[in-house]
């Protein structure tokens, strides 16, 4: 009977070794770059309505702007300001399309000082008007 628990304690012994090689390989390890840029990101989801700025980002993250910038920039092709950008011009993009929300509470909603202020940003980005994007994809 002795062999028999030794021969199955060391299969376990191998297949759990096995299953946590496999577990490793498959599991990727962020550099601190990603994470760093990956809680840059869920900021920017969470705050790009109350702060478009990136300076709130690195007080955020306690770090400079500017390595925030580098960082950004690195790790997912785009700068830092162009990520919260893109966050709000797809903000505007959904409730311009899918809200009766007129376009001053839009502006309003997504933190911009007025509603001229929204529409120089939107048109810059969008190469149109906000009403002329709603009137357009209506």
């Amino acid at each position: 009977m002795r062999p028999v628990i030794v021969h199955f304690l060391r299969s376990l012994i191998v297949f759990l070794l096995n299953s946590y090689d496999e577990s490793v390989s498959f599991q990727k390890l962020l550099t601190r770059e990603e994470d760093i840029a990956g809680r840059f990101l869920s900021l920017v989801d969470n705050h790009c309505t109350e702060h478009h700025d990136i300076n709130w980002y690195a007080d955020e993250l306690h770090l400079s702007p500017k390595y925030i910038m580098h960082v950004a920039k690195k790790v997912t092709g785009v700068s830092a300001e162009n990520c919260i950008s893109e966050h709000l011009v797809r903000q505007a993009k959904s409730l311009l399309l899918t809200s009766t929300f007129s376009i001053q509470q839009i502006s309003d909603r997504l933190g911009f000082k007025n509603q001229s202020h929204f529409g120089t940003f939107f048109r810059r980005a969008v190469g149109m008007s906000p009403k002329a994007f709603r009137n357009g994809n209506s």
